[in-house]
């Protein structure tokens, strides 16, 4: 989503408005009007991606600003069970019989991001393990490791 905000052009407003007497320097060039129509473009664009079910919980917020903080403390916790809830869901991965090895390495990597977005550093450790998989996939599992893990996977 912030990528989203950048690519429009108002991932400024993430930062909130500045004030007279903020220690940073006030953009002059921005009237209230048009930080104004930032803030409202960024927050509609924000409230457009989300899921029908999240969108309650910042329906009633008018700026992006708040609104990306509610977001962040909703679906971003650090807490430990949100780290313990990672780690299981990371061993406990399994490729289902049939599916695409690629579909699973999708699943993977978004459970490592996942893991190193609340600073949880995924180390080979957690990598050194045997994947049952045929000739022409290996590749992609030894690269997938490499990048992720540092380490060799053994088949």
């Amino acid at each position: 989503m912030k990528d989203s905000l950048i690519q429009l052009g108002t991932h400024k407003a993430l930062k909130g408005k500045l004030t007279s007497n903020d220690s940073r320097k006030a953009s002059s060039s921005m009237s209230d009007e048009d930080w104004e129509d930032l803030d409202l473009r960024a927050a509609s664009s924000i409230r457009l991606a989300l899921a029908k079910n999240v969108l309650p919980n910042v329906k009633r917020i008018p700026g992006a600003k708040e609104i990306w903080e509610k977001l962040e403390a909703l679906y971003q916790g650090k807490g430990i069970s949100s780290r313990l809830n990672l780690k299981e869901q990371f061993h406990t991965l399994s490729m289902d019989e049939g599916s695409r090895i690629l579909d699973h390495l999708s699943v993977l990597n978004h459970i490592v991001t996942e893991l190193e977005t609340i600073g949880v550093k995924v180390g080979d450790e957690d990598c050194n393990t045997t994947f049952p998989v045929q000739r022409k996939e290996r590749h992609i599992i030894r690269n997938f490791a490499k990048t992720f893990c540092k380490t060799n996977i053994d088949f």
